[in-house]
């Protein structure tokens, strides 16, 4: 059987070591067969979704918590698939270009992003397999959820300033909410008071709490805390306002009309559907983004 080589570039591999040696499990893992292996690692995932896609967006590999992720059963509904059977077009093709950019590159790539209301971690670890003379190109794709420790510790390490940030992003339950909302409910979460508010949007203090009720009319709380929380859980930042907004219609149909406006917090009331800058496709920005502090 020949030997199949999986590289993280094509510069040589390196060996993970400790004072010199490999690690001990590489030992043992060099006479078991690396189906096995995978099999097991991906069956161990239950919490972070790990796929891997082609530059096409091919996907070939998946876990049981990305095939959930897409409504299906089982990751053998998903496996041979294209991402953008399942996904918005728009966001597919941002994420096949991260996919391709890690292939090129031969470097992770680390992009951040909000799914359905909570901000994820991305990292695209570029494969290359080398088998009877054939090169096969992959990214494997680990994604986890992320929290405001989490995004501290990333933004105080040196991979800072290699993070980027997809623009095309699903907001879940603040999918309601119009741009100029979204800031406030950013700086909210970021532990600002409508005074503080007020001065970084330069806006009235009174504009600032109206801001805030109709946040709150449509999110359907008046407490400020949950609001807070529901802010920190997309670890939401004042440039996601101007971020498009990607909607699954497989969530939407697999939940049904009701169900998917009732979990986003629609209200029924004229307006909350479609916010008027979601309607344009330019957001209710008036500022220079990135000047205000995020957390």
């Amino acid at each position: 059987m020949e030997e199949r080589e999986f590289a993280m570039s094509q510069s040589e591999k390196p060996k993970p070591q400790i004072a010199g040696q490999e690690y001990p499990l590489l030992q043992m893992l060099k006479g078991i067969p690396v189906e096995m292996v995978l099999t097991q690692f991906m069956m161990g995932m239950r919490r972070n979704i790990v796929t891997a896609w082609d530059r096409k967006g091919t996907i070939l590999l998946c876990n049981q918590h990305m095939a959930r992720g897409y409504r299906k059963a089982s990751p053998l509904e998903v496996i041979g698939a294209n991402v953008k059977d399942f996904a918005p077009e728009e966001w597919a093709e941002e994420r096949i270009g991260f996919v391709n950019r890690a292939l090129d590159s031969g470097e992770a790539l680390t992009a951040l992003e909000i799914q359905g209301g909570q901000r994820l971690n991305c990292r695209y670890l570029p494969l290359k397999s080398l088998f009877e003379g054939s090169t096969t190109e992959a990214a494997l794709i680990v994604v986890e959820k992320m929290n405001v420790a989490d995004y501290r510790e990333l933004m105080n390490s040196s991979e800072k300033d290699r993070v980027i940030y997809a623009e095309h992003i699903s907001l879940g339950k603040l999918d309601v909410l119009s741009s100029r909302e979204l800031e406030v409910l950013a700086l909210m979460g970021q532990g600002f008071r409508a005074k503080d508010i007020a001065k970084i949007l330069f806006r009235s203090v009174s504009t600032i709490e109206n801001h805030r009720e109709n946040i709150g009319r449509k999110l359907n709380t008046k407490d400020r805390s949950k609001l807070v929380a529901l802010a920190r859980l997309a670890v939401l930042l004042v440039g996601d306002a101007s971020r498009k907004r990607a909607e699954f219609a497989a969530e939407r149909a697999y939940r049904g009309e009701e169900e998917y406006k009732t979990l986003r917090g629609y209200d029924g009331k004229p307006g909350n559907l479609q916010t008027p800058a979601m309607k344009s496709g330019k957001p209710e920005l008036d500022y220079q983004p990135g000047v205000f502090p995020e957390f």
